[in-house]
Order: structure tokens, then sequence, then C-alpha cells
């Protein structure tokens, strides 16, 4: 279960339970940020190397959250600080994840654990599961289903 789990979260990039997540990028986006893991609940902290070296952390007056499309953008007025070249010159911390994993997921899951497990079964058969969990994935990451 567990496996079929993390394949689903890596397949829809989405977080079955609530998770502190660390993202590190090397520079600032542009003018906004999508977190990778969805849904994004809330975000904890931003911090940067500024061009001395020294780790800053911003006030969340200077960005703004769209939790429900995972972005986060400069507050109206503001631009990312300058950074010192580095791998890891930005860092977000954030939590993502659910209390509640939707149907679709679920059954996504069960489907998966069923293609795991099955040994037994013929080629056509293990075929057409993969293919119904694909779709799945497909339809919950094209944001169809609510």
């Amino acid at each position: 279960m567990s496996a079929a789990t993390r394949q689903w979260e890596d397949d829809t990039q989405t977080q079955t339970v609530t998770n502190t997540v660390t993202e590190n990028l090397m520079a600032w986006p542009g003018s906004e940020f999508r977190t990778y893991w969805r849904p994004l609940v809330s975000v904890t902290s931003i911090s940067y190397f500024d061009e001395d070296g020294n780790q800053q952390t911003l006030d969340p007056s200077q960005y703004s959250v769209d939790a429900p499309n995972r972005k986060i953008y400069p507050a109206y007025g503001v631009t990312w600080p300058t950074t010192q070249e580095r791998w890891d010159a930005i860092e977000i911390i954030y939590e993502a994840g659910s209390t509640q994993v939707p149907d679709i997921a679920r059954q996504a899951i069960l489907m998966q654990c069923d293609v795991m497990e099955e040994l037994r079964g013929t080629t056509r058969e293990k075929d057409a599961a993969i293919k119904a969990y694909e779709m799945l994935v497909t339809r919950y990451m094209r944001g169809s289903y609510p």
C-alpha cells in the first residue's frame, strides 16, 4: 500500500497527508513560484542567501500566496531580492497535503496495489489495470476532478 501511495504522490505531485516540504532553488523563478507538491496548505518561510552570503528570511508581507494554484508571488510593488549564485540560494518551506484523500486517489492507489501485487493475471489484464490507473492520474492532473 505504501509503495502504491508513493507512486500516486510522485505521479500527481500530491501529498496524501500533510507534510512539511523544503524546496531549494538556484534563483528566483521570475514573477511567481509554483510549489512542486499540492495541495499547498501554507508557506512557513522563504529564506535566501543575499549577495554577501548571509541567509535572510523574507517577511511574509513581502510575498503573497495563492494556495489553490500552488503559487507564491512577490507582494504588490515588491521585487525578489538579489541572491548569491549557489544551488541553494533560495529555500522555501511549506506545508502540503490534505487531511482527506480524494476518492479518485483512493481508487487509483487501490488499482496500483492490484497491479503491483498481481503476478497471476495475464499481460492483457495488467495492461488494462495500468491504463486505468494512468487515466485516473491524467484526469486528476487535468484538474477536472473536484
